[in-house]
């Protein structure tokens, strides 16, 4: 009875690695690829979930709560969709080499992603690990050279 082996072979590996160090000789591309996939549906996901990255968002307090259910607006960070709406690909910049910024242009955003000195945090510009495995997954078919971009 004989051994049970594997052989690698590196002249394989080699070329698997060459032509991945050629297909991810722009990483911020490949990353504003990835992120155009799919962060920005992860985070419109953040805002029909009403959650952050530590769990669900703060509730309103009262009477803001009663008054702005009494007019209509059960859902957090969603009066206007102008929050929401500003977080588009279009949005998305190499802000140097190595470095993409993917921010709402809606003026507020700041103060609401972050929170105030009178007004809770309720983060939404983040990546789920869904997201990220997401990700991944395609810088991973785009360094094989398998995801045509």
């Amino acid at each position: 009875m004989t051994d049970a082996r594997v052989q690698l072979d590196v002249k394989e590996w080699t070329d698997f690695l060459n032509k991945s160090e050629s297909n991810l000789r722009d990483p911020a591309r490949v990353l504003m690829v990835a992120a155009e996939a799919f962060l920005f549906q992860d985070i419109n996901q953040h805002f029909r979930n009403e959650e952050g990255p530590e769990g669900p968002w703060a509730q309103r307090k009262e009477p803001y709560r009663s008054r702005m259910e009494r007019a209509g607006y059960r859902k957090l960070l969603q009066v206007t969709g102008n929050l929401r709406g500003s977080i588009v690909p279009g949005n998305m910049e190499r802000a140097s080499k190595d470095t993409i910024k993917i921010h709402a242009n809606a003026p507020y955003s700041g103060w609401l992603d972050e929170g105030t000195s009178v007004m809770r945090e309720r983060p939404f510009m983040w990546a789920s690990g869904f997201a990220q495995d997401k990700m991944l997954d395609l810088v991973l078919e785009i360094a094989a050279g398998d995801a045509g971009v």
